[in-house]
């Protein structure tokens, strides 16, 4: 197998409307730290990081379980795992996982704003229940009051009047 490419950077993407802040660091030097903040605006919602900085989601559970669950994804997850693979990082071929989309936020949005239950249920299940709630949390003003409705039976939440 070939070395890992320490020069090759890749983009870390924040895939929910949410801040979101943890440490990693490269698999190569875990004594560096570093403080990530992956914001949900589009001026701060990528980050591009060296290659053995990314790696590091591979040894940490607590991150890891951050990708698995979409909370973030990478520009090239492919690329990612390759050099996972080449690092002795990870063994399978592939993620246990399918890794979240640059567009899962809006295919959610899209669904919900259908109005259609068999839609919304589909997002659900496709995506969970936490994530179509992070989304229709922060669209709460482009929603219907029926979709509002259908969404707080199905999820069993009810949304606060300061969010409409």
């Amino acid at each position: 197998m070939s070395e890992v490419n320490f020069n090759k950077t890749i983009r870390m993407i924040n895939t929910t409307p949410n801040l979101i802040i943890f440490n990693l660091s490269p698999y190569d030097n875990p004594s560096n730290v570093r403080l990530i903040k992956l914001g949900a605006s589009n001026t701060n919602k990528e980050i591009i990081m060296p290659i053995s900085l990314a790696l590091g989601v591979f040894t940490n559970n607590d991150v890891y379980r951050l990708f698995k669950k979409g909370y973030f994804t990478f520009s090239d997850t492919n690329e990612l795992l390759q050099a996972a693979k080449e690092a002795n990082l990870y063994f399978a071929d592939e993620l246990d996982f399918v890794p979240a989309d640059e567009k899962t936020n809006e295919t959610i949005l899209t669904r919900l704003q259908k109005g259609n239950r068999a839609a919304i249920e589909s997002a659900i299940k496709d995506f969970g229940k936490d994530k179509v709630m992070d989304i229709a949390k922060a669209n709460i003003d482009k929603l219907t009051v029926g979709v509002k409705q259908m969404l707080e039976q199905t999820l069993k939440v009810s949304f606060s009047l300061n969010e409409e």
